[in-house]
């Protein structure tokens, strides 16, 4: 059965950078209480272990399969990777993690999280949360999908 996963946060842009409302203030994640679980998801995805001084175990160390060939072995070791990351904040039952090469050096990383749909998030009973990313071999780096970065950032592009 998924859990319940509504937090407030500080809210972040994709960038990592904090939100400042419309009086200048930090926002939080309080529009959408599963944004939290978002930001959280992406901040292991793109950091590398030793990233975080307040926690070096965070991180998915992604940039270690530069170089290595796009193929269905490394799409599982990737998919464990990532879902390893995410456990201090996923429950292993809750997430599906999906690789899907695009090109030579890219992949899409779909992320299906089961949640419990309560009065207090966005979600319709039976949803769940997915989350898109492109990672590039070549450049180094996780990107998201421009039509979901208003759904993920909360920002219009």
């Amino acid at each position: 059965m998924p859990r319940n996963y509504d937090d407030i946060d500080l809210d972040f842009t994709w960038d990592g950078d904090y939100i400042t409302d419309e009086t200048g203030d930090l926002k939080d994640t309080s529009y959408d209480l599963l944004q939290s679980l978002k930001n959280q998801i992406l901040l292991r995805i793109k950091s590398d272990l030793n990233d975080w001084r307040e926690d070096p175990n965070v991180g998915a160390d992604l940039g270690d399969y530069i170089g290595e060939p796009n193929n269905q072995t490394t799409a599982k070791s990737m998919s464990a990777r990532i879902r390893g990351s995410v456990l201090d904040v996923i429950a292993a039952s809750d997430i599906d993690v999906r690789i899907v090469p695009i090109s030579s050096y890219r992949v899409l990383i779909k992320l299906n999280v089961q949640v419990l749909s309560t009065p207090d998030n966005r979600l319709q009973p039976g949803n769940t949360v997915t989350i898109d990313f492109i990672y590039d071999y070549f450049e180094r780096g996780v990107f998201v999908p421009l039509d979901d970065l208003n759904k993920f950032s909360g920002r219009q592009i």
